[in-house]
C-alpha cells in the first residue's frame, strides 16, 4: 500500500491570480514520482483554509505552504481553538505571512516550521504594508523545530523565487526518506 504525501498550498489575498509561484509549485510536486508514494498537491484560496485542513486529513505526510494571508491561515489548521480538531502537520512553510491576520502560535502538532520573514520595508506600495510577520511557538512548546529565514524581496515575488522554490522542494522530498 502506498503512503500518501499531500502538499496544500494556501494562497494570498487575490487568490490564484496573485500566486503564480504557488501554482508552479503545485504542478511541480504533482509531477513527482516515487515508488511506494502517492504524491498530491492542491491550491486553496486563503479563506478556504478549513478545506485545506480537511483535505490533508487522510495523508501520512502533511505539508502546508501558505503565502501572505495564507501564511497566517495555515497556522490555524494545526492550532487549538481555530479548527474543529488540531491537525498534525509535518512541515509548515510560511512565505511572508501578513501582519494583518492573526497567526496561531505553533503547537506540538507541527513537527517543523519554516517562516520566510520578509524584512524589506524599503520598497514601493503596497509591499511595505503586507507580509513582514513571523511565526512563534505556543507557550511550553519545546518540540516544534521553528526556523525563521530572513529574506529581502518584493512581497509579490516571494512565492516565485526559483531558489526558494528549490529549497522548499528539498524540504518536502526529505519527508519521504
Amino acid at each position: 500500500m502506498n503512503k500518501i504525501l499531500k502538499v496544500a498550498q494556501i494562497g494570498p489575498l487575490g487568490g490564484a491570480a496573485l500566486a503564480s509561484g504557488q501554482i508552479t509549485m503545485v504542478k511541480e510536486v504533482m509531477s513527482w514520482k516515487r515508488e511506494g508514494w502517492l504524491i498530491l498537491s492542491k491550491f486553496f484560496p486563503w479563506e478556504n483554509w478549513q478545506q485545506a485542513g480537511d483535505w490533508l486529513a487522510d495523508a501520512d505526510v502533511r505539508v502546508l505552504c501558505g503565502y501572505s494571508n495564507g501564511g497566517c491561515t495555515a497556522t490555524w489548521i494545526p492550532g487549538y481553538g481555530e479548527y474543529r480538531t488540531p491537525t498534525r502537520v509535518d512541515l509548515l512553510i510560511g512565505l511572508d505571512p501578513t501582519i494583518w491576520l492573526t497567526r496561531t502560535p505553533l503547537t506540538p502538532n507541527v513537527k517543523k516550521a519554516v517562516c520566510y520573514y520578509n524584512a524589506n520595508y524599503f520598497i514601493l506600495f503596497p509591499s511595505q504594508f503586507v507580509g513582514h510577520a513571523k511565526y512563534s511557538l505556543a507557550q511550553g512548546n519545546k518540540t516544534t523545530n521553528l526556523i525563521t529565514k530572513t529574506i529581502y524581496d518584493f512581497h509579490g515575488n516571494v512565492d516565485k523565487n526559483p531558489l526558494r522554490q528549490a529549497e522548499i522542494y528539498s524540504m518536502i522530498k526529505a519527508l519521504m526518506n
